[in-house]
C-alpha cells in the first residue's frame, strides 16, 4: 500500500505517501475507509480546508449569476444599438475607435518599458506610473484589463517565434505541467485573507479564457486553487521558495537520476550564469528542465502536487536552477 492513513498532534486524520512523501487531506482512491470513519475523517478535517471547500458551492451562484448579469447587459446594449438608429452607431463607432487608441497608447508603454508578461500588475505599474500615457487610461481596473490582454498576447508572441528545424523539433517535445497556467494566474493575482476561487476566475477572466483553463474540471479548478491559496496567504515570497526547494530535494535521487539519463539540454541551460530576459525563453527553460527531471515521465505524479506550484514562473526557474545545480555538484562531487 502506497498510502498510509495518519493523524496529526491535534488528532486531524490526513494521509501519508511513503514513496513521495506527499500528504492529503482528501482520501485517495487507493484507500478504502469504513462509512463510519468517513464521516470521522469529515468532522475533523481542519476548519480552513472545510472553509475552502464549503465555499465551492456559493462561488458557482456566484459566479452563474455574474456571467448571466453580463449576457443581459451585453443583449441591452445590443437592443439599445438596434433602436438608437444611425446617431447612435456613429456615437459607438467613435468610442470603439478611442478605447482603441487608448489601449495601443498603453501596449506602446509596456512595450518601451519592457514590463513583465509573467508578473503582477501591482508590481509592473510602478514602472511606468511615472509616465504621461500611463494616464492615457483613468481607471486602474481598465489598466489592468489591457495589461492582462497585453501580457496574453505577448506569450502568444514569443511563443509562435520562427524557429530553425532543430529547435522546432526540440519545442513541440515541450509541453506544461497540469496546473502550469492556473498556478501562473495565480501568482499574478491581488490576494488578500479573504480571496477565493471565483475572485481569482472573476480578476483574470480573460486569462482564464486566452490560457484555455477550463479543459481542466471546474471542481479540480477550485480545489487546487483553494490549497494554492493557503501557501500564498499564509507564507511570503522566501518561505514558498524554501516549500519549493525542499519539495524538489525530497525527491533528490530520483530527480538526478532522470536528468543523468537525458540531461545534455538541462547542463546547456545550468550552464547559463544568467536567466534568459524574454519571458518566451524563461517558460522554456523551465520546460526543458521540467522534462529532463522527469516531470512528464517517471516523476509525472509530482505535476498534481500543490507544493511543485508556490512560486510563480519566473521565481520557479531560478529555484529550479538553483536547486538542481545543487544536485549535479553533489553527484559530480561523488
Amino acid at each position: 500500500m502506497v498510502w498510509k492513513r495518519a493523524k496529526t498532534e491535534d488528532g486531524n486524520p490526513y494521509y501519508y505517501n511513503t514513496e513521495t512523501n506527499a500528504t492529503s487531506w482528501d482520501k485517495p482512491e487507493e484507500i478504502e475507509l469504513s462509512d463510519e470513519e468517513e464521516r470521522r475523517d469529515e468532522q475533523l478535517r481542519p476548519q480552513l480546508i472545510q472553509g475552502y471547500e464549503s465555499s465551492s458551492s456559493d462561488e458557482d451562484e456566484a459566479e452563474e449569476a455574474e456571467e448571466q448579469k453580463e449576457a443581459a447587459e451585453q443583449e441591452e446594449a445590443v437592443e439599445e444599438s438596434s433602436l438608437g438608429g444611425g446617431a447612435q452607431q456613429s456615437a459607438g463607432k467613435r468610442g470603439r475607435d478611442e478605447a482603441e487608441g487608448k489601449r495601443t497608447e498603453l501596449w506602446a508603454l509596456f512595450e518601451r518599458a519592457e514590463l513583465d508578461p509573467y508578473s503582477a500588475w501591482v508590481f509592473e505599474s510602478e514602472k511606468v506610473s511615472g509616465d504621461a500615457a500611463f494616464y492615457s487610461v483613468s481607471d486602474d481596473e481598465a489598466r489592468q484589463e489591457l495589461f492582462e490582454e497585453w501580457c496574453a498576447r505577448k506569450v502568444a508572441e514569443e511563443g509562435g517565434a520562427v524557429l530553425d528545424e532543430g529547435e522546432e523539433a526540440e519545442e513541440a517535445d515541450l509541453v506544461p505541467t497540469r496546473f502550469h497556467y492556473l498556478a501562473h494566474i495565480v501568482s499574478k493575482s491581488s490576494i488578500s485573507q479573504d480571496t477565493v476561487y471565483s475572485d481569482v476566475r472573476r480578476e483574470h477572466k480573460d486569462l482564464f479564457s486566452q490560457l484555455e483553463i477550463d479543459v481542466l474540471d471546474k471542481k479540480e479548478q477550485q480545489r487546487f486553487v483553494a490549497s494554492l491559496l493557503f501557501y500564498y496567504k499564509k507564507m511570503d515570497a522566501d518561505q514558498r521558495r524554501e516549500v519549493f526547494r525542499k519539495f524538489l530535494l525530497a525527491h533528490r535521487a530520483a530527480i538526478t537520476k532522470a536528468f543523468l539519463e537525458d540531461g545534455t539540454r538541462l547542463r546547456e541551460v545550468l550552464e547559463d550564469d544568467e536567466l534568459p530576459q524574454d519571458a518566451y525563453s524563461i517558460e522554456t527553460d523551465l520546460f526543458i528542465a521540467e522534462r529532463c527531471i522527469g516531470l512528464h515521465g517517471t516523476l509525472s505524479k509530482l505535476q498534481t502536487d500543490v507544493k511543485y506550484y508556490v512560486l510563480g514562473v519566473k521565481d520557479k526557474a531560478v529555484a529550479m536552477r538553483e536547486v538542481l545545480r545543487e544536485m549535479l555538484s553533489e553527484h559530480l562531487a561523488k
